[in-house]
């Protein structure tokens, strides 16, 4: 885990849990910090039983270090090296590109922050499309995430766009203890 641990927390947060509520595996990923930060989950990355590891992990249990650490050492590591912030951008233009009822995953939304984060354009129609689509599905505070990223930019450009996203990111940072 030295990898990541010894990268510097910019665009992405890599995370490594035991998901007991949705499913009972291990997941490592990584999480864009350029969209409302949430810990439900990683969008990008491994379950440990795609990497045909146990399907359950017993915390207690003696080998239960070296399962984790063998996930993350061997399997998880070489995916999450795998899901650059350019790979990541390139996947939000390109799923935003789509016509809005071939979407699918609500992925495009990221492209507002990797747009503010990469000075690759305006953020603007990601993220009032975004924030519809967010309204639409009774998830108001995520929407005015959206819309605060529209009314920074609009401020103040890039350089307060990118002034909320760091409030953004160390506030979430800060919620889950790692900042």
């Amino acid at each position: 885990m030295t990898a990541w641990c010894n990268r510097p927390l910019d665009a992405v947060y890599p995370v490594i849990f035991v998901d007991a509520i949705m499913a009972p595996f291990l997941m490592a990923g990584v999480v864009p910090l350029v969209r409302p930060f949430s810990f439900t989950g990683a969008p990008y990355g491994l379950r440990s039983d795609a990497a045909r590891r146990p399907g359950t992990v017993d915390l207690l249990a003696a080998d239960a270090l070296g399962v984790v650490e063998s996930f993350v050492l061997q399997d998880a590591l070489p995916v999450l090296d795998s899901w650059t912030p350019g790979r990541l951008a390139d996947r939000a233009e390109a799923n935003f590109a789509l016509p809005v009822e071939e979407r699918g995953h609500p992925e495009f939304s990221h492209a507002a922050g990797w747009r503010v984060v990469n000075d690759s354009g305006s953020p603007v129609e990601p993220a009032r499309e975004a924030a519809e689509l967010l309204r639409a599905r009774a998830a108001e505070d995520l929407a005015g995430w959206y819309e605060s990223l529209v009314s920074s930019f609009q401020e103040g450009g890039r350089p307060r766009a990118l002034e909320f996203l760091e409030e953004q990111r160390h506030a979430g940072l800060t919620r889950m203890k790692v900042w």
